[in-house]
């Protein structure tokens, strides 16, 4: 009788420590990190902001921000109007009137430019070298939208060269179109009857971009500078180069100039440049 309750109580014993052990791993550990969850939950919705840390990115809204919203949420900002204005994780002027108005301007880290235009385009990169005098140079995987429609470089090295409103692009690059969401039912305030609302739209940019635009500049690379780019490209497409040397030939072109064969040397250096023609002698029989 005795055995059987003591058996009996270990039994009960054994049962309510088993039930308190269950008990300890079911309840969720304490956050001894100062808020993780929150964090998470921050995460979610930082993701839209400029400078989001661990959360995704939204490039979507990155690229519909306006100045007044990309500077709330950058640690610089500048305003270059009426060309141009940007926020950045750093921007340096590296050169300025007497009064201090800036002429030439470098950022760097989580750039976005608000260049002024008809649309107006709107920039994201992580290198930018502006010159007041309608000049920009953005490198870093830039994406450049104007309407509805997207540049997006593809390599670190990607350079993208806006002179005045016209694009050209060194390296690795792809145009995306403006793709329309499905209308999406969102829940009102009050939580009773849902609102229907319909996203703007979107671009399809690469999961790699997301990536490059939280870690930075590659510290690989020299600073951004006019030289990176070609100066038949910085010349101006409305003005002819100054010598025929100047411009651009294509791989294994003949840049020697075309001379009938038929000709004579004694043509080819002929009257040159405001000399005056001599007269016509008539010979009279």
């Amino acid at each position: 009788m005795n055995k059987d309750k003591s058996r009996a109580e270990h039994f009960w014993q054994v049962l309510a420590g088993l039930t308190m052990t269950l008990m300890v791993m079911g309840t969720p550990a304490c956050n001894t990190t100062g808020g993780n969850e929150a964090g998470d939950q921050s995460g979610s919705d930082g993701e839209t902001g400029a400078g989001a840390g661990s959360g995704a990115v939204d490039v979507a809204f990155l690229l519909s921000m306006n100045f007044d919203e990309a500077r709330k949420i950058s640690p610089k900002h500048l305003d270059m109007s009426p060309y141009c204005r940007m926020a950045a994780d750093n921007i340096e002027v590296l050169r300025q009137t007497p009064e201090g108005v800036p002429l030439r301007v470098r950022a760097t880290g989580r750039v976005f430019l608000e260049v002024a235009g008809n649309p107006a385009i709107v920039a994201l990169g992580q290198e930018a070298y502006v010159d007041r005098a309608v000049e920009v140079i953005l490198r870093g995987r830039p994406l450049m939208r104007r309407g509805r429609s997207l540049v997006e470089g593809l390599k670190d090295d990607t350079v993208f060269y806006v002179g005045g409103s016209r694009l050209q692009v060194i390296g690795s690059h792809r145009i995306h179109p403006w793709e329309d969401q499905p209308v999406q039912a969102a829940m009102t305030s009050g939580g009773n009857a849902p609102s229907v609302r319909r996203q703007e739209g979107s671009f399809n940019v690469t999961p790699t971009w997301r990536k490059s635009w939280q870690q930075g500049p590659n510290p690989l690379l020299p600073a951004l500078s006019p030289e990176d780019i070609p100066s038949e490209m910085r010349a101006s497409p409305l003005l002819p180069p100054p010598d025929e040397d100047d411009q651009p030939k294509l791989p294994g072109e003949n840049v020697t100039p075309n001379v009938d064969p038929e000709e004579t040397t004694t043509r080819s250096l002929g009257r040159r440049l405001g000399e005056e023609k001599p007269p016509r002698v008539r010979r009279v029989q």
